[in-house]
């Protein structure tokens, strides 16, 4: 008898005893002990693996799986015992195929296939729910992934077949929430959150999607109170806690509430122990964007973000094969990327760069992340080589991206949504460009340069990017003339007094900063008889308009007859608002975070307008534009208090403010189609390394 016979048969001996009685946790030690003396033998690890399984240990039994796969590659059966574990397991994608081509009728390879995070879904969902077409968990599968590219349509009729088959499968209901969510529907949303959350409060999906819902309402605090919670219920779950810091509100109440939020994000980059995440889009969502808006200097704090992210996500860390390689022969190969190739203002500071590019010289890749509307498409193909929609899916974007080979590619917006902060953290191109769309750093490390103008920039710029900001001595944007063709509108039209000043603000309450609040009631308690108009947040988000003029009302407490002097307009096609614009004596510019289609367009239109630079470029956009027209001097205010006396003075002036008009009016070609920007562009990637 061997040295090893006699403990491996008293181990399976043992083993066999245990697994009669039940004790299959303390049976797993046993199969790790007679795998350790048989390791090249697959029926230990194969039943140690299924066993794990069983009893939910699916971490170990799929890297177990795997131990099996590597042992007896061609034996399908531990394939399909395999696929018995739930999505996030991870199977092998090419192990999965094997076996479908064997058994083309298994539901369970489509929705695995179609389930594990960062892969390519294509149809496998609805496969899996055509083969069953009884099975509701096939049926909210494949809703899931029409949900996540966007074909809410689909979506919802499946999620209502799922419902229809079994009345109480929560996952529908989240499924009909999301897809009323994204369609601005936000209380019938709400409405079904809450309902999923009646059935199964255990489950932090639920809690998600409510706070996702409530959030779109403007109803941050029971919007974050969720996300706290489904973080608390899965403690190592990095996106629910990334989500719960990142999801902010859409009008800051306070400026305390400014250092609150920053407080939580720096503790998520300081925590430790959370499990990976492998799809950021849909783990996490959210994203800072809304911190721009506060006025602060936020470089440390998104680059320990983005550290944050490579950390807890590999995935995001990527380079395309071509990078480091002789460049192919022939023009520079540029793409222009964005999720914005529309009807937006991202597309209206962008437009400019494609009209006027070097196309003898670099050959231009528009690629619109989304559905493309077909207007949109031949008006853009006029002046690119290519243009590209692509599905809203990370991996294959960056594959498609990839595969392009570029020499750079130039980020329109970066941090506006998910996808455009998360798609940059690819090395996609040997120079990654952002142009200032969202005019706030990025903190992302693999974001080499920022477009701007040295017109709006303080001296320090340089401490306010994690990229090299690139000054351009101009304009940063070729603007066109179509933009500011307006239709006449009168007072009476849309409800605003026929005498008396009005002070005309157009921006989104989102971009309202509370040091404003008291300017404006300032301006109105020194003219009783003038009038401030506002304009409503877009439909979706239309409650935000309801906590501005709350904080509106608690910072002018004092002064509560203002509130009578202000007008809140409904959002309106942009030749009418255009139009409402010319009836405005003075237009006023916010502080933090300036107007940018709005500025171009009110002094196009030779509409004055009041700026008070603040201390980054977002607060001092406004002075680009003045400077190119000669005109900062005139408008451009030194402190609060000036602002306020520079608008009452134009607004009681007439004879001052018609000779401004006539003096913008006569400068106006300087903002139309400046090719300034277009050629430092072309420069900067003309210019980088071959």
């Amino acid at each position: 008898m061997s040295g090893t016979a006699l403990p491996i048969a008293s181990v399976a001996k043992r083993l066999q005893s245990r697994l009669n009685e039940g004790r299959l946790l303390e049976a797993t030690g046993d199969l790790r002990r007679l795998g350790l003396a048989m390791p090249d033998s697959v029926g230990p690890l194969q039943l140690l693996a299924a066993i794990e399984g069983r009893i939910e240990l699916h971490d170990q039994a799929a890297r177990h799986f795997r131990q099996v796969f590597a042992l007896d590659p061609h034996n399908m059966e531990h394939v399909l015992q395999a696929m018995a574990l739930p999505p996030e397991a991870g199977v092998p994608a090419d192990r999965i195929r094997r076996v479908l081509i064997e058994q083309p009728g298994l539901a369970r390879g489509y929705a695995l296939l179609a389930a594990t995070p960062n892969r390519p879904a294509g149809d496998n969902g609805l496969r899996a729910a055509i083969l069953t077409p009884t099975d509701p968990a096939y049926l909210i599968l494949a809703a899931v992934r029409r949900l996540a590219v966007s074909e809410m349509e689909r979506a919802e009729k499946l999620a209502q077949r799922a419902s229809v088959i079994n009345p109480t499968a929560h996952e529908a209901t989240l499924v009909l929430a999301e897809g009323r969510r994204s369609l601005g529907h936000g209380d019938r949303a709400l409405t079904l959150a809450r309902r999923a959350l009646a059935t199964a409060p255990a489950d932090p999906k639920v809690w998600v999607t409510g706070a996702l819902c409530a959030h779109r309402l403007s109803r941050f605090d029971e919007a974050r109170q969720m996300a706290d919670v489904a973080a608390v219920m899965r403690p190592r779950d990095a996106g629910h806690a990334a989500r719960a810091a990142t999801l902010l509100p859409h009008v800051i109440m306070s400026e305390d509430e400014m250092w609150d939020i920053r407080a939580r994000i720096r503790a998520l980059c300081a925590q430790e122990g959370f499990a990976p995440i492998q799809d950021p889009i849909h783990e996490v969502g959210t994203v800072p964007f809304a911190l721009g808006y506060h006025g602060i200097n936020d470089r440390a704090l998104l680059e320990d973000l983005c550290a944050f992210y490579r950390r807890i996500c590999p995935m995001l860390t990527m380079t395309a094969p071509h990078i480091g390689r002789k460049r192919r022969p022939g023009k520079r190969r540029v793409a222009f990327v964005s999720e914005f190739f529309r009807d937006h203002s991202i597309y209206n500071m962008t437009e400019g760069h494609l009209r006027f590019i070097d196309r003898d010289e670099i050959e231009v890749t528009v690629v619109q992340i989304g559905t493309l509307p077909s207007p949109m498409h031949g008006q853009i193909a006029r002046m690119a080589d290519r243009v590209v929609a692509l599905q809203p899916d990370l991996q294959s974007v960056r594959t498609r991206l990839a595969e392009m080979e570029l020499d750079a590619i130039v980020f329109a917006d970066i941090g506006m949504t998910a996808m455009s902060y998360f798609l940059p953290f690819a090395r996609l191109a040997p120079l990654q460009i952002v142009l200032p769309g969202h005019p706030v750093t990025t903190g992302i490390d693999t974001v080499d340069q920022f477009f701007t103008s040295a017109w709006m920039e303080p001296e320090n710029c340089r401490d306010h990017y994690s990229e090299t900001p690139i000054l351009v001595e101009g304009l940063a944007i070729a603007y066109a003339e179509e933009r500011t063709r307006h239709t006449p509108v009168s007072r009476s039209e849309v409800g605003l007094p026929e005498t008396g000043a009005i002070y005309l603000c157009g921006q989104t309450p989102v971009k309202m900063h509370p040091a404003y609040d008291r300017m404006l009631g300032d301006i109105l308690e020194q003219d009783p008889t003038g009038t401030v108009v506002l304009f409503d947040a877009p439909g979706i988000y239309s409650n935000m308009s309801k906590g501005l003029l709350e904080r509106l009302r608690r910072a002018n407490a004092d002064r509560p007859q203002i509130m009578d002097q202000l007008r809140l307009l409904p959002r309106m096609p942009l030749e009418r608002y255009l139009g409402v614009m010319r009836q405005a004596d003075v237009v006023l510019d916010t502080i933090h975070f300036n107007g940018g289609n709005t500025t171009m367009q009110s002094l196009a239109l030779g509409q004055p307008l009041v700026t008070y630079p603040t201390d980054m470029m977002r607060g001092r956009v406004t002075l680009s534009p003045l400077i190119a027209m000669g005109m900062r001097e005139e408008l451009e205010a030194t402190s609060p208090e000036d602002y306020v006396n520079r608008v009452l003075t134009l607004g009681s002036d007439r004879d001052r403010a018609d000779d401004l008009r006539r003096r913008l009016l006569d400068a106006a070609p300087a903002l139309i189609d400046s090719r300034t920007a277009p050629r430092a562009l072309c420069d900067l990637i003309l210019g980088a390394a071959p």
